[in-house]
């Protein structure tokens, strides 16, 4: 048995103001290459499908494209369910019909969870699709008052599929949440506010693999069989350094081996540092010009044309920042930490912020310009 496992495609995500389209596009080219070449036995994609749950127009024809061009072309079956980020109700929409081709889909959550046998013999495994789904929904739908919190609702799910008894050699379960123990980073909408939307991996103790969606760092949580395959691409500037791919997972005699594929991107999402003037000379030789960048200057300020010479060298500038770290923490910033706010005027206010933020004081004109501004605010509000 071998399936290929992927998720978090969030189609139609938009990086500081750049859609990310086109990347996806090329990105789903390599994928239904992979696939056509490779002829796993299944494709499983484990929520967050789209990026939010009324998706754009463009990323539905995509994945419609995608999954036609997997089952429909390649005869290979896929099984999706739906992540938070999705619209479940979307995500499942004529899934009774779309079943019979070979596209399984779980959408939300339904009294029963949804199961899909592939494979004959000692090589049959049933596919348990455990769709996104928060306390309420689980108490909901699964009339379970006691549940308040998402390692109950996980937990309810995971007894009502063990209550089944299935006896194919191999359990699978494909879900959507925060394990204890995974890495996260910066571009995941978090499940709930402070951690406590976290599941214990010992509630899967019973499946021979369980092929997560959620986290975008590819990466196990205990051992080989809890898995997160990751995103496709990178969908933050904190990802830069994330390795993405898709996993293929292969079972021999009750052995797990997953191998991780790399399908590249249309384009890198990279940060840059230096000053001002050591970003400019590096683009001589740096040959990725065209990939989506972010910016941090060791400059005391902003130089105030950097956005525009920058742009030059990288026309897919992101973000720019200013490095802060060069203000002693026991200087200006200390100061402000520690002083009285209360009792300061706006114009002592504004002066100790910009000494935290530049490192240097205010020039005598600047000062000048300061309080002209104030007074004439204070007039303003007097009329």
């Amino acid at each position: 048995m071998r399936f290929v496992h992927t998720a978090d495609w969030h189609l139609g995500r938009v990086l500081h103001g750049q859609s990310l389209l086109e990347d996806q596009r090329w990105w789903c080219e390599r994928f239904v290459e992979f696939i056509h070449a490779e002829k796993p036995d299944a494709v499983v994609i484990a929520g967050d499908v789209y990026d939010r749950s009324v998706p754009p127009a463009e990323a539905v024809a995509l994945l419609d494209d995608v999954l036609a061009r997997i089952v429909r072309d390649a005869g290979v079956p896929v099984l999706m369910i739906a992540g938070n980020h999705d619209g479940p109700e979307r995500v499942g929409f004529g899934k009774r019909v779309f079943e019979l081709a070979g596209l399984h889909v779980a959408g939300a959550l339904e009294a029963e969870v949804r199961s899909v046998v592939i494979g004959e013999g000692d090589h049959a495994t049933r596919f348990w699709l455990l769709p996104y789904a928060g306390p309420i929904e689980t108490r909901t739908v699964l009339g379970a008052p006691d549940v308040h919190d998402h390692e109950a609702a996980v937990a309810e799910c995971v007894e009502r599929i063990l209550a089944v008894g299935a006896d194919e050699p191999h359990q699978v379960l494909v879900t959507h949440h925060f394990v204890a123990g995974g890495v996260s980073s910066d571009s995941e909408r978090g499940l709930t506010v402070g951690g406590t939307g976290a599941v214990g991996a010992g509630l899967f103790d019973e499946f021979d693999f369980v092929a997560l969606g959620h986290l975008h760092r590819p990466q196990h949580v205990g051992d080989e069989r809890i898995h997160y395959a990751g995103s496709p691409l990178k969908y933050s500037f904190d990802e830069a350094l994330h390795d993405k791919s898709v996993s293929m997972v292969e079972f021999g005699t009750g052995c797990v081996g997953v191998h991780r594929v790399s399908l590249g991107a249309r384009r890198e999402v990279r940060r840059i540092s230096g000053t001002l003037e050591e970003v400019i000379l590096s683009t001589a030789v740096d040959k990725d010009c065209e990939d989506y960048v972010e910016v941090t200057l060791d400059e005391p300020t902003m130089p105030p044309d950097a956005h525009a010479r920058l742009r030059e060298c990288y026309p897919n500038l992101l973000s720019l920042r200013r490095k802060l770290d060069a203000v002693a923490p026991d200087s200006a910033g200390a100061e402000v930490a520690s002083a009285h706010v209360e009792r300061l005027t706006d114009e002592e206010l504004f002066e100790r912020f910009f000494e935290y933020a530049t490192g240097t004081e205010l020039t005598d004109v600047e000062r000048e310009g300061l309080h002209g501004l104030l007074s004439e605010r204070a007039e303003g509000a007097a009329r």
